[in-house]
């Protein structure tokens, strides 16, 4: 008996897929340590994050040798705007509450999607499912609740963070729409570069903080960037 023959397509459908999320969870929360570590606002950080992280898209778009096209630029922009809000609120919600509160609130997104899943992408969602998202969604509730004595705690902090995930949900699920037409660096080239066109003329108005920035709030950013997502 021959052994058996691995393949891209046999990886996708085992257990790639589920150790890029934990390798995603991990990096995230590594990711809210750092931001409340920078010396400035969450604004700031979000603006540095999402030049540095176009300009690392751009290299990735030349090094595969893929040009990206207007048509792909549009087809991505609304998401990127998205994207870009979405990051502004998380790294202002990790810096004026607590980074445990804004982390597990984010972790509500799973759910957000849940309910809209089945109906947009036709995908079964069973009692299970359900029953396990209502658990996890009590659980973050408590844990929010007995974080409210924290004197790091804000609730404009926790509201920001709420409305991320709002907002997230949104890119996550065009994302899945848009991907099927754009290939994956054109896409998150059109969305970085996007994104930080919408967030650049709200943080010149608000200031930049240049000066403000240590060596390692540098160091911070960009290990935020080529590490977490939002």
């Amino acid at each position: 008996m021959s052994a058996p023959r691995f393949s891209v397509a046999n990886a996708s459908s085992g257990a790639l897929p589920l150790v890029a999320m934990i390798v995603a969870i991990i990096a995230s929360g590594i990711g809210g340590i750092l931001v409340k570590q920078v010396s400035v606002d969450g604004l700031n950080v979000a603006f540095y994050r999402l030049w540095l992280g176009s300009a690392l898209m751009v290299v990735l778009l030349v090094a595969s040798r893929h040009r990206l096209t207007m048509r792909e630029m549009m087809l991505s922009a609304p998401a990127g705007a998205v994207f870009g809000v979405n990051m502004v609120l998380g790294f202002t919600a990790i810096k004026i509450t607590t980074v445990a509160n804004a982390t597990l609130i984010g972790a509500l997104q799973p759910a957000l999607v849940l309910l809209v899943a089945g109906p947009w992408f036709g995908e079964r969602v069973g009692r299970w499912e359900i029953g396990w998202t209502a658990v996890s969604i009590a659980g973050v509730g408590i844990l929010i609740a007995g974080a409210s004595s924290s004197p790091e705690w804000s609730p404009q902090g926790d509201g920001l963070a709420l409305l991320g995930v709002f907002l997230f949900t949104g890119y996550f699920l065009a994302s899945k729409r848009i991907r099927e037409s754009v290939a994956t660096v054109a896409y998150m080239a059109g969305v970085h570069i996007a994104a930080a066109i919408v967030v650049t003329p709200v943080a010149l108005v608000h200031g930049l903080e240049v000066s403000a920035l240590s060596g390692g709030d540098w160091a911070r950013i960009l290990t935020v960037v080529l590490t977490r997502g939002v």
